[in-house]
């Protein structure tokens, strides 16, 4: 596990470990037999929610209901995963709910944040993402959203 040198511990620093920790899993992945190209990395932090390209999110759209923390869902409107009636179902949640935000761009596919996927990987939305990840973890940092 790679670690961020003790004079440098901002978020930022923080983050970039983590990807290079996650990069790093993912190699090692690749070279076992059984591994079949695919992982899922997941975190329970519970202090807010950032979706790029989530997959079978109409199975949990009722789970909204009743949040208060920022949650930020991003999708391309080209994702096989998010057909029109997801897109739609949640573009009409902020509506309801001002902390939950929906980006949904045009021309963008399933898999954009993937650096891999020469198909599906978009630049510019990628940069978004992690713009707005970045934004609502430091709103954390600075005590601009509760806790």
């Amino acid at each position: 596990m790679t670690t961020a040198p003790r004079s440098d511990r901002s978020l930022a620093s923080r983050i970039k470990v983590g990807e290079r920790d996650m990069a790093d899993t993912l190699a090692y992945l690749g070279t076992l037999p059984k591994f079949n190209g695919r992982a899922v990395a997941m975190g329970l932090c519970y202090a807010a929610g950032i979706s790029c390209h989530g997959t079978q999110m109409l199975d949990y759209i009722q789970e909204l209901d009743g949040v208060g923390e920022p949650i930020c869902i991003i999708w391309g409107d080209q994702d096989h995963r998010a057909p029109v009636e997801v897109l739609e179902a949640y573009r009409a949640i902020p509506l309801r709910m001002k902390n939950v935000e929906v980006h949904i761009f045009s021309g963008v596919r399933h898999g954009y944040m993937m650096r891999g996927s020469p198909k599906a990987f978009d630049a510019a939305t990628y940069e978004f993402s992690i713009r707005r990840a970045m934004a609502i973890l430091e709103d954390f940092k600075v005590g601009r959203v509760s806790q």
